[in-house]
């Protein structure tokens, strides 16, 4: 029970309590209107006091709070550190993680990165959204790349439309997207499913650098010629917007124009 409900219950009984007073009162007994009156204003002072805890709890859950995002701001500087010596170490340049929810035709696990000779970790098969976040705190990425069914949901009446991704767990939107990136500070989000310009520019809005993701809907030939071709040229030295501008390149028109980066 929290502490709400007691002051709740406390005050309910003070009411009852001060009905029998006033019952008491008409029935003439002094004594026990004394003894009741007395046990009335114990109880006030009580509810005084909870009501003043309760406020300390909720002041104590802001600070929380705010020391817990303290805690994650670090925490992200700290992985760029890392990232940044490892580096300079001769570690590998670029760490991707593939998400490629429920999907049962790979034989060659992340054939784009593995042929480009890009470090990877690869979900794929049943991918649920505590999947994507465990794998994220494992370890730092540089990109993370999603390759599934982009979806659009109709909310409020079909007023509004919301973008999101379809995993194993169901659809994971666009909102929650930006959250978990931001949260793990990914420099790089590739999203190569339909329909998921919503989904980037809510990352964008949370502070990822860059985001690649697709307006409208793409042939999965034509997605997946250009991640292949843009690790490609990430791994021969080219930037991600040089890299991104290579890759379109190789697409016809009409899907190079489908391809975004934000």
């Amino acid at each position: 029970m929290v502490v709400s409900d007691v002051i709740s219950l406390v005050a309910l009984l003070i009411a009852v309590l001060t009905v029998l007073v006033a019952q008491r009162r008409n029935g003439n007994g002094d004594r026990k209107i004394a003894e009741l009156e007395a046990l009335v204003s114990a109880l006030r002072k009580r509810i005084e006091s909870l009501e003043r805890m309760y406020v300390d709890a909720l002041t104590r859950e802001s600070d929380l709070r705010k020391e817990v995002e303290k805690l994650e701001q670090e925490l992200r500087r700290a992985r760029d550190r890392i990232r940044e010596l490892e580096k300079r170490l001769g570690g590998n340049d670029l760490r991707v993680l593939a998400i490629y929810p429920n999907r049962d035709d790979i034989t060659n696990p992340a054939p784009a990165m593995y042929d480009a000779g890009v470090d990877y970790v690869l979900l794929t098969g049943r991918v649920r959204r505590e999947d994507v976040v465990l794998a994220l705190e494992e370890r730092g990425f540089d990109i993370v790349e999603v390759d599934a069914h982009g979806m659009r949901t109709e909310v409020r009446g079909g007023d509004v439309e919301v973008g999101g991704i379809l995993l194993s767990d169901g659809i994971a939107e666009a909102g929650w997207w930006a959250r978990v990136m931001s949260r793990y500070g990914v420099d790089t989000v590739v999203v190569m499913a339909c329909e998921t310009l919503d989904v980037a520019r809510a990352m964008k809005r949370a502070g990822i650098r860059r985001v690649i993701a697709v307006h409208g809907e793409i042939l999965d030939t034509a997605a997946f010629t250009f991640v292949k071709n843009f690790y490609a040229a990430l791994a021969s030295g080219d930037n991600v917007e040089e890299a991104f501008r290579v890759a379109r390149l190789t697409l016809s028109r009409e899907e190079a124009d489908k391809i975004w980066l934000l």
